[in-house]
């Protein structure tokens, strides 16, 4: 059994949990780009942080929006609330979309790790805790348990 306007009220959650997480990644790649070049200050480069950050997370949300579409189905189908899912699943969704980049550059020498992995990961990882603090601490509260099944009959 569902119940419909929590159903709709967790679609919503859902929605502008995406976004959000979507947003933290890309907030975090760009200023994480822009302090390591010494320039995070004045105005001109918080504007570049800014829309840096909204061009990157439309990137990232574009590339995102499969692989974390079939992680929150799960969770909300299986009721999985935990942080350390939601955390997780973020992190290997940035990884994966990570290694999916162009071939590495090699000066000959085998590379075991793609450079600036740990800075995807982590930025994945701040993505699926935004998601969770936002929709997946609810996940699966729009289906009636077994005891409100009862009491309805």
């Amino acid at each position: 059994m569902v119940d419909a306007g929590k159903l709709f009220l967790q679609f919503l959650r859902i929605v502008f949990g995406f976004c959000a997480a979507v947003i933290a990644c890309g907030i975090f790649i760009i200023w994480g780009l822009f302090s390591a070049e010494g320039g995070s200050e004045g105005l001109v480069s918080f504007f570049a942080i800014y829309f840096g950050a909204l061009v990157s997370s439309s990137i990232i949300g574009s590339l995102a929006i499969i692989p974390a579409s079939f992680a929150i189905v799960l969770s909300e189908i299986s009721e999985w609330r935990g942080v350390i899912f939601h955390v997780s699943a973020g992190g290997v969704i940035a990884l994966v979309i990570w290694w999916m980049g162009g071939e590495i550059p090699s000066n000959g020498e085998h590379m075991p790790v793609r450079p600036g992995s740990s800075v995807a990961a982590t930025a994945g990882f701040m993505a699926g805790f935004v998601y969770w603090v936002i929709a997946g601490r609810l996940a699966g509260c729009w289906k009636l348990s077994v005891q409100s099944r009862e009491e309805g009959k």
